[in-house]
């Protein structure tokens, strides 16, 4: 298998020209276009992606080992189909939407400033992590571990209390709402 080190790839659409299958470490991903491109099996290591749109591409045990995407926009990516040995990934300041993390272990992820709209994260283990400033708008947390995850500054979640473990969570004054919902308790 190819392995490509230290390379810049800037402004390409994938669906138009094919990404080779290998390994990409210590790339860079610049403004590029991964739309319904079949990206299986590849493994990206210590990688940047900056300014890219990914639109379901085939992600069917896909590597993502210490990657970076920045100011990207992600819909329809299940990242439940990837490789999850050494999984791990940090969302900043990105748009991400009907994406799904599904039963996966994201202990080692971050998300800071980016909008999670729909986003699924049913039987997922989220511990520990913070969700810097995300707007989770319509996520699903079902039978999801968040213990000792922190939703401080995190708006438009909503956590049914008896089905996701939440010992140890921390939330602040403003977004209890979120924590009510499911209890029709109005806050005013």
């Amino acid at each position: 298998m190819q392995t490509y080190y230290d390379q810049t790839f800037s402004k390409i659409d994938f669906a138009m020209q094919p990404i080779a299958k290998g390994i990409y470490e210590n790339c860079i991903f610049n403004g590029c276009q991964f739309n319904q491109v079949d990206i299986s099996k590849i493994e990206f290591s210590n990688c940047q992606f900056t300014d890219c749109i990914f639109t379901s591409p085939n992600l069917s045990l896909t590597a993502f080992k210490e990657v970076v995407f920045t100011s990207c926009k992600l819909v329809g990516l299940h990242f439940e189909h990837c490789n999850t040995f050494l999984f791990e990934a940090a969302f900043e300041n990105c748009a991400l939407q009907l994406c799904s993390f599904y039963k996966m272990k994201l202990k080692y992820c971050s998300f800071s400033k980016s909008t999670l709209q729909e986003i699924d994260f049913t039987e997922s283990d989220v511990s520990g992590i913070v969700f810097d400033s995300c707007d989770l708008t319509r996520s699903i947390f079902e039978q999801t571990n968040l213990e000792k995850t922190n939703f401080k500054t995190a708006t438009n979640f909503s956590i049914n209390l008896a089905s996701n473990k939440v010992k140890g969570a921390k939330f602040s004054a403003d977004n209890l709402k979120g924590l009510l919902e499911f209890y029709k308790i109005s806050i005013e």
